[in-house]
């Protein structure tokens, strides 16, 4: 906050001493304008910090999590292993997504908890959980689990092939750092710009940052750059998109991370001069300032579990009469309690009506298309029905208003 509130008196007191005689003066003040307005929405209406606590457990092939429902909320100490007893008790307002690798009909299940008087779930064939949560560093980005969206930032660079990465080199000006760079896109185009004409190629990429005694990873960075006709342009300074700063504690296990810290940046190049396009294409340099979007912190402790998980504490059978939808046939509402061959006997039934109901619209559809003469006949009529109403209202409105003016007069 007090960063913001000094930016904006600098900016106020730019706009103050920046003339407006010439051209540059008057769109140096405009730029000046639109930073000050910026700033003022940004104290006016701040970010505010959203905390999401969650649970993770996982056996390297299956998995589960647990979660708050409510943001800020903090999950109860001791919880037991998720099932049909201790859903009702102690799940009521905590929800649970879990993929067991050995169920066969439904290995994704979500529990959403109760919500009035009303226990709800979800099962499905294909991982079906979105949300703002990621899972904690695993080693990898496993398909069946969910999205790699999902993982974070540091398995989905550990889950890179080698040959995608670039060999190793010490970094500068830290030489107790090794740097692996992998290429994430890149697109070209014919350009003709500031009197330069070529081919102009944009790569995003990612570096990552190893400690070399340890191992350890410590940073990544995601940046930019451009060629243009092959040639590196403003080669010193890449655009810097993305950080991610992977913290470790005593706590815990050892070498694994206590905490992942990522930052999103843009341009910040209010009020500057920017060089042309043809500065960089002659070999000149720009450091480019960025300012911060984005924030996100993640804590980590990992626990041993102590026991031998067993296949059934991600199995997550719902307790009797809980409402589920399935998934993998368009979202059949289900009962939990059912039979086979009810279960069966639902999905056609639904299936069929919501085919019976489709077939509905299509021929209203369609009996909307068929106008005749008859149809003509009864649309005029009643448009000539509606001017006479219309009109009629009018008139009304005309006599009211004379009897009003004419009782006044009296």
């Amino acid at each position: 906050m007090k960063s913001l509130q000094r930016r904006l008196k600098e900016a106020r007191k730019s706009f103050e001493e920046t003339g407006q005689g010439s051209l540059n003066e008057r769109n140096m003040k405009r730029q000046l304008g639109r930073r000050i307005a910026s700033l003022e929405m940004q104290l006016a209406y701040p970010v505010q910090a959203q905390v999401f606590n969650y649970e993770f457990v996982t056996d390297g092939r299956s998995m589960q999590l647990r979660f708050e429902e409510d943001e800020g909320e903090t999950l109860p100490p001791g919880l037991p292993v998720p099932n049909v007893n201790s859903l009702i008790e102690f799940y009521a307002s905590i929800g649970v997504y879990s993929f067991d690798s050995t169920a066969v009909e439904w290995p994704y299940r979500l529990w959403s908890g109760e919500t009035d008087g009303i226990l709800t779930g979800q099962v499905g064939k294909a991982p079906m959980f979105y949300g703002p949560f990621l899972f904690p560093p695993v080693g990898e980005i496993r398909a069946e689990w969910a999205d790699s969206d999902m993982f974070c930032s540091v398995d989905r660079f550990m889950s890179s092939d080698s040959d995608e990465m670039s060999n190793g080199r010490k970094a500068t000006p830290d030489p107790t750092l090794i740097v692996f760079a992998k290429l994430l896109t890149e697109s070209q185009s014919k350009i003709q710009i500031d009197g330069i004409s070529g081919m102009l190629r944009d790569e995003v990429f990612q570096e990552a940052y190893f400690l070399e005694k340890s191992g350890r990873l410590v940073r990544l960075e995601t940046r930019r750059r451009r060629f243009l006709d092959g040639v590196l342009l403003n080669a010193d300074f890449p655009e810097l998109l993305e950080s991610t700063e992977v913290k470790y504690s005593d706590r815990g296990v050892n070498d694994y991370p206590s905490e992942v810290v990522t930052k999103k940046y843009q341009p910040d190049v209010a009020g500057l001069k920017l060089p042309k396009f043809s500065h960089y294409a002659r070999g000149g340099m720009f450091d480019i300032p960025v300012k911060t979007v984005s924030n996100s912190t993640v804590e980590y402790l990992y626990i041993e579990a102590g026991y031998t998980v067993s296949d059934s504490e991600f199995s997550l059978q719902f307790p009797k009469g809980t409402h589920y939808i399935d998934r993998a046939v368009d979202n059949v509402p289900l009962v939990e309690g059912m039979s086979a061959e009810e279960i069966r006997n639902q999905i056609a039934k639904e299936l069929k009506e919501r085919a019976e109901h489709q077939k509905a619209i299509e021929e209203m559809k369609l009996s909307d298309t068929r106008i005749g003469p008859d149809t003509l006949k009864v649309t005029d009529w009643g448009r000539n029905l509606l001017l006479i109403n219309v009109i009629g209202l009018i008139l009304v409105g005309a006599v009211l208003l004379a009897a009003r003016r004419f009782s006044r007069k009296d």
